[in-house]
């Protein structure tokens, strides 16, 4: 695995599953950082994670997913306005194909209540993980869109274009419906953002978005920079093809 520096934070370039060994990497030095309480994660939706899920079930009851299972609270970034039986749900996937056959209890689970209004929905959220903005994810995993979007912060967003002081909202996105999301102030105060990103077709976003000009209302996952320190991206090598070539290497 190569490993590059970046104004947007560490990359890390290799195959997939080099990849998915970083995302357990990063997982286990954090339950070894925080002693005391459960490690708070919060899991992605796409392509991306589902092969990542069944990486790991294929993996066996070795011990780094023994120590997650009792150590972790598990829940999404984001999450579509659907029931959790849904294949569009990003928890409800999650759970299918990750928690349940590693044999998480449901206790260690917290899905957003999307049996509420949108509003409610995110108010209720942000109230059952504390409230404090520095009481989000302790591990955020985060993917991209081929528009540069990451969570559901798509481009033109509102909450891009005046953030609120909350770390999940709800959001109406057009031709989309309702989606609820963690925020910029969320992401501030995550304590580690794992950005996964894979294909050549994510290929030419990521070159914009590594060499152009800063405009997180045009790629939202731009938004990032600030917290460069916390982020690790990432890319197999067909996502990594053109984000480096000028600036990088």
């Amino acid at each position: 695995m190569r490993i590059v520096s970046s104004p947007y934070g560490k990359v890390c370039i290799g195959s997939k599953e080099a990849l998915f060994e970083q995302f357990l990497t990063v997982l286990c030095e954090m339950c070894d950082r925080i002693e005391g309480r459960p490690l708070r994660i919060g899991l992605t939706g796409g392509a991306m994670p589902k092969a990542f899920y069944q990486w790991c079930c294929e993996q066996g009851a070795t011990e780094p997913f023994a120590l997650l299972t009792s150590r972790c609270i598990w829940s999404v970034s984001d999450e579509r306005y659907v029931s959790f039986d849904s294949p569009d749900s990003n928890f409800g996937n999650a759970d299918r194909l990750f928690l349940q056959p590693l044999k998480v209890p449901d206790t260690h689970k917290m899905p957003w209540p999307v049996a509420l209004p949108p509003k409610q929905a995110a108010a209720f959220f942000s109230y059952c993980w504390g409230k404090r903005p520095c009481h989000v994810f302790d591990v955020c995993f985060l993917g991209m869109g081929e528009d540069g979007h990451t969570a559901s912060l798509f481009p033109g967003s509102p909450l891009l274009k005046k953030p609120l002081e909350v770390p999940f909202a709800a959001v109406e996105v057009p031709h989309k419906g309702w989606r609820l999301t963690i925020t910029t102030l969320g992401l501030a105060h995550c304590q580690r953002i794992v950005v996964g990103v894979l294909g050549g077709s994510k290929s030419r976003i990521l070159g914009h978005i590594f060499n152009d000009a800063v405009a997180p209302g045009t790629y939202p996952i731009q938004s990032l920079k600030p917290y460069a320190k916390q982020v690790i991206w990432c890319l197999d090598e067909a996502a990594a093809a053109e984000s480096f070539n000028k600036t990088l290497f």
